[in-house]
Formats: C-alpha cells, structure tokens, sequence
C-alpha cells in the first residue's frame, strides 16, 4: 500500500502521484527524495566535498561519470576512486 507523502507543501498519496503531479519521472523523484534536504537533485557529496554534477566529481576525482554512477547505485560513494587497497581507520 502507497504511503501518503508531502513534498513542496501539498500532500499527494503516493510518491508517484507527487512526481506526476510535478511533471518528471518516478525513478527521478525518488532519487530526489533519497537526498539530504540541502542538497539538489543533481549534486554529489564525496568524502565531504559536494559537486554540482556526478560528472564533475568524476572530473575532479579523476573518474569516469559512470564510476561515480556506479558508486552512487551501490551505496559506496565514500570510497569511489579509492582502489580496493584501502581500510577505515578504527
């Protein structure tokens, strides 16, 4: 059963009524909401620095946009770039 959800200060009943309703897609929405409140729909926020686009993380990280696309899907943008030599400090 869909959750009722308030988003811009109108309460729609389900996500994908609130992304309908204001004209883009489902799966854009959503990713939308997984956000922080501060931040857009478009930035990144990499080991405390935030970029505009994934495309410019990957530009000032020395990635490819789809290593940072790929990062974002698995949860793991923490560690993009970082090879798989390295470990959290304790």
């Amino acid at each position: 059963m869909a959750r009722e959800i308030e988003f811009s200060g109108k309460t729609y009943p389900s996500m994908k009524e609130a992304a309908r309703a204001n004209g883009i897609t489902y799966s854009s929405f959503r990713n939308y909401m997984d956000l922080p409140p501060e931040q857009g729909p478009n930035e990144v926020t990499i080991r405390g620095v935030t970029y505009p686009t994934q495309k410019a993380a990957a530009e000032a990280l020395g990635l490819t946009p789809q290593t940072i696309s790929e990062a974002k899907r698995r949860g793991q943008l923490q560690t993009a770039g970082l090879g798989t030599n390295w470990r959290w400090k304790k």
